[in-house]
């Protein structure tokens, strides 16, 4: 809940189930009981001065720009210069549809898209009868925080030779040795490395790196 997802990086997903039994297991998308549904939600705009951040408060007096809390508010009503405001609004009656929300899966696991960029997701998890009706009444919703667009990747590395050159015909009688620090998710936490972005501490984000690493 509040996990902000990336583009191209699955969200991570976790669904414990209790048989009438008391029986606790965890679902990968196999029960025949429960149904899954991805839906997205309006765009919501970062703040003007924290791109990182989801906007809380929209200006529609003056700047017209998207703010994150009541001080950046403040900040932009009597600093920002006019070459600085947002567009204003073509007619007077502005309206959002804060209600649009549509789907776009029907399975347990999703992958954002470009189109996703700066709009919530919503996950529903609906048990169903056995004549498969849905159970509104047990129905459990999960929302994220507006999808970030795929982050900039660190520059490609130098390989170091012992000699030789790097040229096609060298490259493909070579084979490469890679070695990694996998931390693990148990130690992956915000308390620990309250300095990185939680998206970056994803196991999804990571091992979508190293499989595209291992590709190239």
């Amino acid at each position: 809940r509040g996990h902000r997802p990336v583009v191209v990086s699955e969200v991570p997903v976790y669904v414990a189930l209790e048989d009438r039994d008391g029986r606790r297991f965890e679902d990968k998308g196999s029960c025949q009981y429960v149904k899954y549904r991805w839906m997205r939600g309006p765009v919501i705009e970062p703040c003007f001065f924290h791109p990182h951040k989801m906007s809380q408060i929209k200006d529609v007096a003056k700047t017209y720009n998207h703010y994150c809390s009541r001080e950046c508010f403040l900040r932009g009503w009597h600093h920002l210069g006019q070459h600085q405001w947002g567009k204003k609004p073509e007619t007077d009656g502005y309206e959002e549809m804060l209600g649009e929300w549509t789907q776009v899966a029907s399975t347990r696991q999703y992958c954002p898209s470009q189109n996703d960029i700066n709009r919530p997701l919503r996950m529903d998890i609906i048990p169903l009868t056995k004549d498969g009706r849905e159970c509104v009444n047990g129905m459990m919703s999960i929302t994220t925080g507006t999808v970030i667009p795929t982050p900039k990747e660190a520059r490609m590395r130098q390989m170091i030779s012992n000699g030789g050159q790097f040229n096609a015909e060298w490259l493909s009688k070579q084979f490469k040795v890679m070695n990694w620090n996998i931390l693990a998710d148990l130690y992956a936490t915000e308390n620990v490395y309250p300095y990185c972005e939680k998206w970056a501490l994803s196991w999804n984000w990571r091992k979508h790196l190293i499989i595209k690493e291992l590709k190239s």
